[in-house]
């Protein structure tokens, strides 16, 4: 068992923080494999969170993300800094699950979350998280994957990619729309335009090129 593994080496590494970590996500773990004591664990937000990341590194993904899901119900309402840290702790591991299962039920799911939460996070990590989302929303489909690339624009608005892929999902529906954002993404990182010139998607409308001068 690959979580077994990790307890044992961390028992034997030297970094006393690294094995107190390991070893909580193990016993956490061990306890929502025990019917008889999982309502008791549910109670707890940190065991939830040790057993959500203990079963996504097991690799039952379907246990992670229902784990996940409780977490991000327990921390929702954002009352202080540590419920912050815990709800964004949840939403990621959730959207890493998520993106694991691939399917549409699991992604609405996260989804709703992540648009009602009440705090975005602020940086790179957070901004690329909100995009994994939006494009796993976009195998099915799903018109909020704009919000959900907004949502990363206002997490890190110094990067071109959450433009970039809000002028790519636009492109379908609304090309005039679209072709603002390419433009600011270029205006923060010139690598755009390259990028934009070998781009199946943005190939098929020949306004992007003449729009943007590719």
């Amino acid at each position: 068992m690959v979580l077994a593994a990790e307890a044992l080496e961390a028992c034997q590494a030297n970094d006393s923080v690294e094995r107190c970590i390991v070893m909580m996500k193990f016993i956490s773990y061990l306890l929502f494999c025990a019917p008889v004591i999982r309502d008791i664990a549910l109670r707890s937000t940190s065991m939830v969170q040790g057993g959500a990341h203990g079963f996504y590194n097991a690799e039952n993904y379907k246990m992670a993300l229902k784990l996940a899901l409780v977490g991000l119900e327990k921390t929702k309402r954002m009352e202080s800094k540590d419920d912050q840290w815990q709800w964004w702790e949840f939403m990621k591991l959730a959207i890493d699950a998520g993106v694991k299962l691939n399917n549409e039920p699991d992604y609405e799911a996260v989804k709703q979350y992540a648009l009602t939460g009440d705090h975005t996070p602020s940086g790179r990590e957070a901004a690329k998280y909100y995009l994994r989302l939006s494009m796993l929303g976009f195998n099915f489909n799903d018109k909020k994957i704009v919000d959900l690339a907004e949502m990363a624009l206002k997490s890190d608005e110094s990067w071109g990619e959450p433009e970039f892929m809000l002028g790519w999902y636009m492109l379908k529906e609304d090309i005039d729309a679209a072709i603002p954002h390419f433009k600011i993404a270029i205006e923060k990182d010139a690598s755009y335009k390259e990028r934009i010139r070998e781009d199946e998607m943005c190939n098929r409308y020949p306004q992007v090129a003449e729009a943007i001068g590719v």
